[in-house]
């Protein structure tokens, strides 16, 4: 168990998930105008996958937390993130946002 604590809860780690959200706000900051016009993607559907990726550890697959949360949820999550704040810049934002 100290060995499992220490990988999952160790400071690099959270380093690293924490860049990935400072890039990811930093890319809906950098949208041109062209991003701006396109219809951004519903929310929902990154919202609703982040979190199904977590029934992946009740499978017989034997996937364990820290290989679907930096794989799957942490990805999706920011993805999810982004597309919210994209969609909350737009002029008609999905019922998730509002």
């Amino acid at each position: 168990p100290l060995l499992w604590n220490l990988t999952r809860f160790h400071p690099f780690w959270a380093l690293i998930e924490m860049t990935m959200g400072i890039a990811a706000a930093r890319d809906v900051m950098q949208d041109g105008e062209e991003e701006r016009r396109t219809k951004p993607t519903n929310p929902l559907f990154y919202f609703l996958a982040s979190y199904a990726s977590l029934a992946l550890r009740l499978t017989s697959f034997d996937f364990n937390d820290a290989i679907i949360r930096s794989t799957l949820f942490v990805p999706l999550f920011t993805k999810f993130l982004t597309a919210l704040h994209r969609d909350c810049l737009s002029e008609r934002p999905a019922a998730i946002t509002r």
